[in-house]
């Protein structure tokens, strides 16, 4: 695993700070994210290593730096300031290879947990009872690193507690967890678990707000947002599944019957592509002709991110049909998301999934449409993990990175600056999304020279199957033999 980078690193910089850049950059060139052809690669790298021994920012360490700025198109200094250190960390924790950091003392982290901590945390239980059991299982935890679930049964039965009291420590430290140890805010939530209104930390995803709010009611309201935000961010890192299909599950702000009265006007819309402003609204109030723009907006991006929706299908339906009863499809993946306790859309490929547990499609209606649409919802969410970026992205018609790196990075931020957060979020997504599409064309392409000789018809298919590119483009690209240019 490797160390976060840090900043400002530049040319004559020493330390262990300059070596975890250059582990950094190795990595990059191990993924062909940096591309250098060989014999200078093997220079680059030699140079690279003896600086590494020195601990020393040097030149090939600058011009890799350098290189990999331009590639981000950020302004390519050759030093290390925060918005490169943010986009390589990105990098390198969308990978798995991010060493995470290490829980501060005070605060109830993996690995050893602090006793005069955490008994005070495991009285806001209303099930944990003060007793000898307790101490001494407070006493056993505290010197625990192994926390499988074998470790957790003889846990238990040494220190004589129940099954139960056993799944209320463990809700108790997430909790905690995702709270950051607001000992005070722990115990509402106990009490809001007491109440019926929450059974686990998932169930966290479910309130809103204003509940969020009510329970931090004794902090200032700035400190109150301030909170919630972090806890926001905790909960979808936590729980991405989850949030993503409360959010699909929100209904649509779209308003049929104005829809209906603009393509009375303007029998010939095209509400993906024509411009909205040139539309005939006679006979609209101000607020109507408002109302009709957002429903009309909020359609199109909805066709966007649901290229097999039919757009007759939501003109069709009943004035008074549910909002998600619009969209079909959106409809089938709320339901499989919300059977699909276990799915991960970050990680877990849907085809094997469904394979192995074919409940989690009762009672979707077209499954075909449903999985690919999850596809496409993966493809993005690995690049931009959050729903909100998700939905942005894909309501502009951005469904895999594939998609994203063919647009010019200067282009790309300046276009969803606003959309995704910040700049250094548009940037963040764009190096992620190059980054893919880097590492499949080049793993493609690896394995059809490889298969190029005298018995290519024994590699089958092209690409084969195993390398699951589900981008039609890209997989159109490599059968044509062309190398997508990313450099």
């Amino acid at each position: 695993m490797m160390k976060r980078v840090t900043f400002p690193l530049q040319l004559e910089s020493r330390g262990d700070a300059v070596v975890d850049l250059q582990d950094a950059l190795q990595f990059l060139l191990d993924r062909a994210i940096i591309r250098i052809a060989q014999p200078e690669r093997s220079d680059v790298e030699e140079r690279l290593r003896i600086e590494r021994g020195h601990s020393e920012f040097g030149e090939q360490t600058h011009q890799l730096v350098m290189a990999m700025q331009e590639l981000l198109r950020l302004k390519p200094s050759g030093a290390v300031d925060q918005r490169t250190a943010a986009i390589l960390n990105a990098e390198l924790l969308r990978n798995g290879v991010l060493q995470q950091e290490p829980s501060p003392p005070d605060s109830p982290g993996r690995g050893a947990l602090f006793a005069e901590r955490l008994l005070p945390l495991l009285r806001t239980s209303t099930v944990l009872r003060e007793g000898a059991e307790l101490q001494r299982f407070v006493g056993l935890l505290t010197e625990q690193s192994d926390f499988s679930l074998h470790a957790w049964a003889s846990l238990a039965a040494e220190a004589g507690l129940s099954e139960r009291q056993i799944d209320e420590v463990k809700l108790t430290l997430e909790l905690a967890s995702i709270t950051q140890h607001d000992l005070p805010l722990i115990a509402a939530l106990q009490e809001l678990r007491s109440s019926g209104r929450i059974r686990s930390g998932r169930d966290l995803v479910g309130l809103n707000r204003d509940e969020w709010q009510s329970l931090m009611r004794n902090s200032s309201a700035a400190d109150r947002e301030t909170r919630l935000a972090a806890i926001e961010t905790r909960l979808l890192e936590t729980f991405p599944t989850v949030c993503v299909a409360r959010a699909l599950a929100a209904p649509l702000p779209i308003d049929l019957a104005l829809i209906r009265r603009v393509i009375a006007a303007t029998p010939s819309l095209d509400i993906a592509a024509q411009a909205l402003d040139t539309l005939d609204f006679t006979g609209f109030s101000d607020d109507e002709r408002q109302s009709a723009l957002a429903s009309l907006g909020a359609l199109r991006q909805e066709i966007k991110a649901y290229p097999d929706l039919d757009p007759q299908v939501v003109l069709q339906a009943r004035g008074d049909a549910g909002a998600r009863a619009l969209n079909p499809i959106r409809t089938d993946v709320v339901r499989f998301l919300t059977q699909a306790q276990d799915f991960d859309l970050r990680n877990t490929r849907i085809g094997p999934y469904v394979a192995d547990h074919p409940d989690a499609m009762d009672g979707v209606v077209d499954a075909s449409l449903a999985t690919a649409q999850l596809q496409r919802m993966q493809r993005v969410f690995r690049v931009a993990p959050s729903f909100d970026a998700m939905n942005a992205l894909m309501g502009e018609g951005f469904h895999s990175a594939f998609r994203i790196a063919r647009m010019p990075a200067d282009v790309f931020v300046a276009r969803f600056s606003g959309r995704l957060g910040d700049a250094v979020s548009a940037q963040t997504a764009y190096a992620a999304a190059r980054s893919v599409t880097a590492t499949t064309a080049a793993i493609a392409w690896a394995v059809r020279m490889r298969s190029a000789g005298p018995l290519p018809a024994a590699v089958g298919t092209w690409p084969p199957p195993e390398l699951a590119i589900e981008d039609a483009e890209l997989r159109q690209l490599l059968q044509a033999g062309g190398r997508p240019n990313h450099t």
